[in-house]
C-alpha cells in the first residue's frame, strides 16, 4: 500500500507518482545539491519540505538529514509490509455458498421415505396434492385467482381437470424427488423445468413469492402424516431440508425465465419505438 502522504515535522509532504522509490523525498530530505551554473560557487541546501530551504548545510545538517532519510524510509517500508498484510487488504467475504447438496443422513433418507410410502400409497397422489393445494389456496386467495383464470392448456375441457391433472403431477415430481434423495443434482433441471414452465404459462405475471408460501404449506402438511412417531425432530428437519432444496430449484427456474421474457418484453417496445420514430420522420 502506497502511503498517500507523509508527515514531516507536522507539515504534509504530497506524494508523487515516484514516491514508490523514495527518489523525490528522499533528494529533498538528503539534502542533493541543486544544479548551479558553472563558476558559481556550489552551496549545499537541505531542504525542510519539498518546497522551502532552511539553511545551508553543515555537517550537523547532514547528520540530521541523513537520520531523516532513514527515518523515512522505515516508515515507508513498515507502510509498504503493512499494505501487503491479509488482515488489511483482504476482507472478510459475506457471500454465502449454497450447497446443492443436502446433508440428509442415512436415517433420515429411510425413515422420510418409508413415511412417503405409506402415505403416497394409502391416499394416492391426486389427494395429496389436492390437499396441499387446498391449503395454500387458503392461505393466498389472490393467486387462486390467478390459477383460475390462467389459460387452459390443450386436451383439458374445463378448469377442474386441469386442476387434479396439476396437483397429481406435483405429488409424482415429489416423488421423484424422494427417489433421488441420495444424488438430489439429478433432479436440479427438471425442478428448474417447472419454474419456468410457471413463468411462461402466466406470462410472467405470477410473483416468485408465492414459491415461499408454498414451502411453508407443504412442511405444514408434512407434519400431519403418519403417527406421532413420525413427527419427530430428525424427521421434521428432513423434510425441511427436502422442500428447501425444491423450491430453491423451482424458484431459480422461475426467475431466470421471468427475466429473460422481461428482457423479451423491452427489446420489443424498443423496436417498436424505433419504426414509430422512423415512420414519423418519414
Amino acid at each position: 500500500m502506497n502511503p498517500k502522504g507523509e508527515e514531516h515535522n507536522g507539515e504534509s509532504i504530497p506524494a508523487s507518482p515516484h514516491s514508490e522509490n523514495g527518489s523525490v523525498f528522499e533528494d529533498a530530505l538528503a539534502g542533493s545539491p541543486p544544479k548551479e551554473d558553472l563558476g558559481t560557487p556550489i552551496t549545499t541546501v537541505v531542504y525542510h519540505s519539498a518546497l522551502e530551504p532552511v539553511c545551508p548545510s553543515t555537517p550537523r545538517s547532514r547528520d540530521s538529514a541523513e537520520k531523516r532519510r532513514q527515518s523515512m524510509a522505515i516508515h515507508r517500508r513498515q507502510s509498504g509490509n503493512q499494505g501487503n498484510s491479509p488482515s488489511v487488504n483482504r476482507r472478510p467475504s459475506n457471500k454465502i455458498v449454497k450447497s446443492t447438496i443436502i446433508p440428509l443422513t442415512g436415517a433420515q433418507i429411510h425413515l422420510v421415505r418409508t413415511l412417503w410410502r405409506q402415505i403416497y400409497m394409502s391416499k394416492g397422489p391426486t389427494v395429496i396434492g389436492s390437499t396441499i393445494f387446498h391449503k395454500f389456496f387458503f392461505k393466498c386467495p389472490k393467486v387462486k385467482e390467478q390459477f383460475r383464470r390462467c389459460p387452459l392448456p390443450r386436451n383439458f375441457p374445463n378448469h377442474d381437470s386441469f386442476a387434479k391433472a396439476h396437483c397429481k403431477a406435483m405429488s409424482e415430481l415429489f416423488d421423484q424427488v424422494i427417489e433421488n434423495l441420495e444424488n438430489l443434482d439429478t433432479m436440479t433441471s427438471e425442478l428448474e423445468r417447472v419454474g419456468r414452465i410457471h413463468a411462461e404459462v402466466m406470462h410472467g405475471e405470477l410473483s416468485t413469492k408465492i414459491w415461499n408460501d408454498i414451502a411453508e404449506t407443504f412442511i405444514d402438511c408434512t407434519l400431519e402424516w403418519g403417527d406421532r412417531r413420525c413427527r419427530t425432530e430428525t424427521v421434521r428437519k428432513a423434510w425441511a431440508l427436502i422442500i428447501a432444496f425444491m423450491i430453491e430449484k423451482i424458484k431459480l427456474g422461475h426467475s431466470d425465465q421471468r427475466k429473460r421474457m422481461l428482457s423479451m418484453r423491452a427489446t420489443a417496445a424498443n423496436i417498436d419505438q424505433l419504426a414509430v420514430a422512423s415512420l414519423q420522420i418519414a
